[in-house]
Order: C-alpha cells, then structure tokens, then sequence
C-alpha cells in the first residue's frame, strides 16, 4: 500500500514537472533570424529542379551575398516604422488577399494601415525600391546559373522592362 502511494506520488510529480521543464525550454530558444522572403521564395522554386552540384554551390554563394543586403534593407524599414506598424501592415495585407485584392490594391492597403505620411513614407517608398532592385539583381543572378530547361521549370519570373513615358512639353 505504502510503495503504491510513494509511486503515484512520484507519478504525479513527473507529470506535474515535465510540462514546466517544456515551456522553460521553448522560451528558452532564440527567434532564429529567417531568411528574407525573396530568397525562400526562389528557394522554393529551385527545388523543383534538379541542381548540380557546381550550381548548388553557386546558389549558396549568390543567396548569402543577397542575403545580407535584403536583411539590411529590412531592418531599416523596421527601425523606420517600427515593428508595430509592421505588424498592422501584414495584417492590413493579409486582410486585403482575403479580400481579393492583388498588386497596387493590396500594397495600397498595407500602406492605409501604416498611416504614414510625408517625409516617413518618402523614406519608406525609397527603400521599398532599393529592396525590389536588390530583389531583381539576385533573380537575374539565379536564372544565369540555370540552363534553358531549369529556367521553365523553375518559372522564376523576372519584371518585364518598362517603357518610360515621354513628357509632354
């Protein structure tokens, strides 16, 4: 009788305790800094084709030099409107898909959410660009390395050249 009630005392306890030790370690963990979105996104995309080796590492190369530059321009816009504003952006955004809303609509939305205003949003326009432009450098670095065929099937799609319009004087 004694040696059952010790063991379901032990019983409980272990029960009680490894709950505790599971939080403890999962707050414990660091956020692991994630790779900026263009490069998971062409990541997802190359994984449809079938890389060799030279260019496996020639990916890697290409995605770490890009790397650094699309989390400088990220943690810029951050510092300039604040994770907050981020936040209510993304939901804005992901609102805005629900919704229907694709392209200027969407980025429209995001931006009413942000409620920013002159010298901010000039600022944040500016490097909305720079990350775009970095964007479009590693993309066009990517697709180099890729034959004809991967290209197809990797479907990474580059932005068509955009005539200029010419002013009326």
């Amino acid at each position: 009788m004694r040696s059952t009630h010790i063991l379901s005392t032990l019983a409980l306890a272990v029960i009680l305790t490894v709950p505790a030790f599971a939080q403890e370690k999962a707050k414990g963990k660091k956020k692991r800094g994630r790779q900026p979105q263009a490069i998971g996104s062409l990541n997802k995309s190359l994984q449809k084709v079938n890389l060799t080796e030279e260019q496996q590492t020639k990916v890697k190369a290409v995605f770490a030099k890009y790397a650094a530059k699309l989390k400088e321009v990220n943690q810029e816009r951050t510092q300039l409107i604040g994770t907050d504003t981020v936040k209510k952006m993304n939901a804005a955004r992901k609102k805005a898909q629900q919704d229907g809303k694709k392209g200027k609509a969407l980025q429209e939305a995001a931006l009413s959410a942000a409620g920013l205003t002159g010298e901010k949003l000039e600022k944040f326009n500016a490097l909305r660009k720079k990350n775009t432009s970095v964007t479009v450098e590693l993309k066009k670095e990517i697709v180099a390395l890729l034959t004809d065929e991967q290209k197809q099937k990797a479907a990474i799609k580059l932005p068509k050249a955009r005539k200029k319009k010419k002013k009326n004087e």
